[in-house]
């Protein structure tokens, strides 16, 4: 649960958030507010990796030990699909401590292409990848009907992690700030 909270909320929120600081900061050059929330913003999702990694460590942990799990865990870790497997935690994990290195910061292609691997949905492609495996036959192949405002609540959810993460940005860079204030007259 708290890694679907933390895959959903942060590294997709701080995905999206990374288009809209590419169209700001190019209006915005050198406007300080917007940096400091920028560094606050890469924070968040640095920390949040390594989260993310200590959880996913501790679930395997504590899935090995339970022996009804345990026989399932060792066939998706080393089965046909166990790419499925590994590959959604490392390469959030990877990808979200590249934001530790000033140069990934400040670059706008490294960060659009940090912001388009933290968004994208690995799960979503094992599960495709996995349904067409299993059930290729052409008489299961059918045009997908959306609901009638399937399209609107996909937008709204967008907007909603974007606003979102960019509220959590913008309480930690005053978090901060306050921080540093304190520091400095003590």
């Amino acid at each position: 649960m708290v890694l679907h909270l933390i895959d959903l909320c942060l590294f997709a929120g701080y995905g999206l958030y990374t288009f809209v600081w590419i169209v700001v900061s190019l209006f915005y050059r050198n406007n300080l507010l917007i940096k400091d929330i920028d560094k606050s913003a890469n924070y968040i999702v640095a920390v949040s990796g390594l989260i993310y990694l200590m959880f996913w460590i501790a679930g395997l942990y504590i899935s090995f030990n339970d022996p009804e799990q345990s026989n399932n865990l060792q066939h998706r870790l080393s089965g046909r699909y166990a790419f499925g497997f590994w590959l959604p935690p490392v390469l959030l994990f990877v990808s979200s401590q590249l934001l530790w290195i000033p140069i990934v910061q400040k670059q706008k292609i490294a960060r659009l292409i940090v912001g388009f691997l933290l968004f994208l949905s690995i799960e979503k492609f094992v599960l495709i990848t996995v349904s067409l495996h299993r059930d290729y036959m052409p008489s299961s192949w059918m045009m997908y009907q959306s609901e009638p405002f399937g399209n609107l609540i996909f937008f709204v959810d967008f907007i909603f992690r974007i606003i979102i993460y960019i509220t959590l940005s913008w309480a930690c860079y005053f978090i901060f700030k306050n921080i540093r204030k304190q520091k400095a007259t003590l």
